[in-house]
């Protein structure tokens, strides 16, 4: 039997049906709330609930029950006395009358639904008076018609199924103000309701604010208890403190104790997390729970089965005497504190394991670390570097030493890199140096790594010859067909065909052929006479410009860096890098422009060593194309503020990212490393225009393509050229 039926029988026993009924439940739908009211409980309590509020609550139904069980009695006993000795009715009006005007409720008798006569108290309630009321209906004091229908059918109902009915309902005052009511209603006689029905109605405006109020306030308890970032656990003691029972659980508990609410509640503490005594926890709740002292349990590791954390606890005891337990998850802390703690030892063994020196320094330049290679490279006990300048190390001396990147990184807070030669160990140093980040403020310490590049300096030659060889690969499947034997013959036998056709041409000129539509190889006689003409220099300017593409080729394969002081027309360099990648180019793009400024000044350097860094730059620009409608430009320009040529290499290709663009110049760098490129283009061809004391610079983001710029100096004693 559930608790449904325990009402309506309890309801249905006129013996047992003015027993006020609570429903504590943990069915919260609002289908379950209204069958329960409707079944005569006069509230409906759903889990988890705050027992101060569910006191209060039943404080004030008993003393509801309680003025309800006087006025029956009192209207029960009146009732009786008009039954039992109608006689004696007129003896006692006085009294009667008496007690009506000085109940604390409204009285009344009415019949078919209109007031005969209402006492004192009723006439405050309404704020009518008797004489306003007798013989109007009762519609006069509901806000509409169906809730006066509502409240006969309800009433009658109860009256015909056990003798007396109660409703909650609202009366509209003669002021126009709304009160809540509750109307009792029980007829003279059962079995005639037109005799008249006695009815009570109390007051209830303010018990209902109050109970709202309290409804409100559980409903803000609990928004704030399940919206805490701490998990929050109240208990229970059981057997004097022996153990702790699960009364209720926020949502970050349940999110940090990984469990769910009705798993835990009414269990027992040790039942739910078993760790509960080891970790020192249960020992603190006994404490806290004897002393109502509160205590804190520190940051401490919680271990079971399924947990393995590390929480903080802050235990009190409630007036009530439930125990309440506010902890916090530190496991991510922990964790975190942990990977500092083996990042520092892995940060300490890595920068003593680099082979490059490696210094901390302050904004004095005076060393705070240093590295293993360091000390070794030195010859120094660890530690007796610290406090001195790195050029007292390197040279002895406190004046910094020539083009150091340390001053000016502290200066302008920038990265910078030099290279430098130490003579006393005949080496080649690259000196870098870049300030460690601060949020706020000037950087306070600054990286300096020396790496000894003596080697990597005679490598760069071999890369060199390396990178050429690389490129004239690539040429060769474009250019395979153009050798110079077979243009040799194509040449001279040109000019044999130029000479037998013009003689073949002047005697059919003198004897044309009687059949004028005679074909020759499928041409009419006339069109020979007109087409063959043209047809032979065309092919001799063909085979010219294979002699050019193949003189291009040698030039370029040149080595000998005795030339240093040739004279270099930079138009004719861009023009022989296009002619030799011009197969590559028409099959990368069907939009190449070549722009070309006039009267150019000349530079000086080896010939042919510029014509590569293009045909590189040219090769980039058809790899960058993601197909055929992108377009590459080349565009030459004299800058006579600077006195510099600049060459620019543009193309709508895929473009690079930033991180990229910091290392494109470095060696071995590349992303075509799967199609066989190397990484040492781009990095011999900005050697090759340092050699030019000029510059190379890129200008790219991803989609928006890519600019190449060689910025050359001009030759101070050339002239201009056309």
């Amino acid at each position: 039997m559930d608790g449904y039926e325990v009402c309506q029988r309890l309801k249905s026993d006129k013996s047992t049906q003015h027993i006020p009924i609570i429903f504590l439940t943990s069915l919260e739908s609002e289908e379950d709330e209204t069958k329960g009211l409707k079944l005569g409980a006069v509230d409906y309590i759903t889990k988890p609930f705050n027992p101060a509020i569910m006191k209060q609550r039943i404080q004030t139904h008993l003393e509801l029950k309680q003025h309800r069980d006087q006025l029956q009695s009192l209207v029960d006993k009146k009732v009786l006395d008009l039954h039992v000795a109608s006689a004696e009715v007129a003896e006692k009006e006085t009294y009667l009358q008496s007690i009506l005007k000085s109940a604390p409720v409204g009285i009344g008798l009415i019949v078919d639904r209109k007031f005969l006569w209402v006492n004192q108290r009723m006439e405050e309630m309404v704020g009518h008076t008797s004489a306003e009321l007798e013989g109007k209906s009762a519609r006069m004091l509901y806000q509409s018609e169906e809730e006066y229908e509502r409240v006969g059918q309800e009433k009658y109902a109860q009256i015909h199924q056990s003798g007396t009915g109660s409703v909650d309902t609202r009366f509209v005052r003669k002021d126009g103000s709304i009160i809540d009511v509750f109307l009792s209603s029980t007829p003279l006689s059962a079995n005639d309701l037109s005799v008249g029905v006695i009815f009570t109605a109390l007051d209830v405006t303010e018990w209902i604010a109050s109970h709202k109020d309290l409804e409100e306030k559980e409903v803000l308890y609990r928004e704030l208890f399940n919206n805490m970032s701490s998990g929050v656990a109240v208990y229970s003691a059981v057997k004097n403190g022996q153990d702790f029972l699960f009364e209720d659980l926020n949502l970050s508990g349940l999110n940090i104790s990984q469990v769910e609410l009705q798993n835990v509640v009414g269990k027992k503490v040790s039942q739910v997390f078993p760790g509960v005594k080891s970790l020192g926890l249960f020992s603190v709740f006994q404490k806290v729970w004897k002393t109502g002292i509160p205590e804190s349990l520190p940051s401490s590791h919680y271990k079971d089965g399924i947990l393995d954390q590390w929480l903080e606890n802050y235990v009190y005891k409630l007036p009530s005497g439930q125990i309440v337990s506010i902890y916090d998850d530190h496991t991510e802390k922990k964790m975190n504190e942990e990977a500092i703690r083996k990042a520092k030892e892995e940060w300490e063994a890595t920068f003593d394991a680099m082979s490059d020196m490696v210094t901390i320094h302050d904004r004095d330049m005076r060393i705070v670390r240093a590295n293993k290679a360091t000390h070794e490279f030195f010859g120094a006990d660890y530690g007796q570097l610290n406090g001195k300048m790195c050029c007292e190390v390197f040279w002895g001396s406190s004046d910094t030493c020539p083009g150091c990147s340390l001053p000016k990184a502290i200066k302008d807070e920038k990265a910078h890199s030099e290279i430098l030669s130490y003579n006393v160990r005949a080496t080649t140093l690259l000196v870098t140096t870049a300030p460690i980040p601060k949020e706020n403020g000037q950087a306070e310490y600054f990286v300096h790594i020396t790496r000894d590049i003596t080697e990597q300096r005679q490598l760069e030659k071999e890369a060199s010859r390396a990178s050429r060889l690389a490129s004239l690969g690539e040429l060769a499947a474009g250019i395979a067909h153009e050798i110079n034997n077979p243009n040799a013959l194509i040449l001279y036998n040109s000019d044999i065909l130029d000479t037998v056709i013009k003689d073949l041409l002047l005697f059919l000129g003198e004897n044309p052929p009687v059949d004028s539509t005679r074909l020759f190889g499928g041409l009419p006689y006339r069109e020979i006479t007109q087409e063959i003409p043209k047809l032979l220099p065309t092919i001799y300017d063909s085979a010219q410009r294979i002699k050019s593409i193949v003189n291009d080729l040698r030039d370029f394969a040149r080595q000998d860096s005795s030339y240093t002081d040739e004279t270099i027309d930079v138009n004719q360099a861009v023009q022989a890098a296009v002619r030799l990648v011009n197969n590559t180019i028409k099959k990368a793009t069907d939009h190449f422009t070549l722009n070309l400024a006039e009267m150019l000044p000349v530079v000086t350097g080896v010939k042919g060593r510029l014509d590569q860094v293009i045909i590189n730059l040219l090769l980039n620009a058809c790899q960058a194309l993601e197909n055929r409608s992108k377009a590459i430009s080349v565009t030459t320009a004299y800058d006579a503020d600077t006195d510099q040529l600049h060459v620019m290499v543009t193309d709508e290709g895929i473009g690079m990212k930033a991180d990229v663009m910091e290392h494109i110049l470095e060696p071995f760098v590349t992303s075509k490393r799967e199609q066989g490129g190397t990484g040492l283009g781009l990095s011999v061809s900005a050697r090759i225009v340092k050699e030019y004391h000029g510059t190379l610079r890129f200008k790219s983001a991803p989609g928006e393509g890519t600019t190449a710029t060689i910025s050359l100096p001009v030759r101070k004693e050339g002239n201009r050229v056309n």
